[in-house]
This record gives C-alpha cells, sequence and structure tokens, in this order.
C-alpha cells in the first residue's frame, strides 16, 4: 500500500475500505501513532476532496505543539459527527494518513 501520495488541497481521493485500513493498524487502531477513530469507518469507500494538508497540531491538554511526519490531511465535509462521543457537537475534522486513502480522478 503507497504511504506517501504528497496530497495536495482540491485533490480527489478515495478513502479505502475497512479491510485495507485495518491491515495498517497495531494492536492499538494506529498506524504510526494515529488512531483510526470508529466514527472513520463511516467514510470507507467514499470519494472526497483534500482541504488542506495538516503538518502539525496542538495538544489540548498541554499545549504543546507536535509536528506531523507521516502525510496526514483533513478531507472536505469530513468530520466526526460526535454519535460515538456522547452526542458531541464539536464537529472536529478527522486526520487521515495520506496510506488510508488513494489519489483517484475528479
Amino acid at each position: 500500500m503507497e504511504e506517501v501520495l504528497d496530497l495536495q488541497p482540491g485533490e480527489f481521493v478515495q478513502v479505502r475500505s475497512l479491510e485495507e485500513i485495518r491491515s495498517t493498524l497495531d494492536e492499538n487502531g494506529k498506524y504510526k501513532g494515529l488512531l483510526f477513530m470508529p466514527e472513520m469507518e463511516d467514510f470507507c469507500g467514499e470519494k472526497c476532496r483534500v482541504f488542506k494538508k495538516v503538518r502539525s497540531i496542538t495538544l489540548e491538554s498541554n499545549g504543546e505543539v507536535r509536528i506531523l511526519r507521516s502525510p496526514t490531511v483533513f478531507l472536505e465535509g469530513v468530520y466526526c459527527d460526535g454519535k460515538r462521543h456522547s452526542d458531541c457537537d464539536r464537529s472536529c475534522l478527522l486526520f487521515w494518513r495520506e496510506a488510508w486513502l488513494k489519489r483517484i480522478e475528479p
């Protein structure tokens, strides 16, 4: 499975199947330290546009800034609906490793 696609905002991707994604995950459900959240399962097989690359994040718990070393993107209109988190209303963007996506033509 190709990991580095160097995806750019506006490009089209398809989220890989749940089976393909699960094959990348470790025993903790993570790929290179990033959790594949249950909410993300709903988007498997979906076609989406890349919203932006994610290069760094700030941890809410302590304000620490972390640089992401493995290619990660946000997808347009793809966010957590909160249903699996006590109906949380935050609508957080979901972090997608490029290994979980494949580039497609529009």
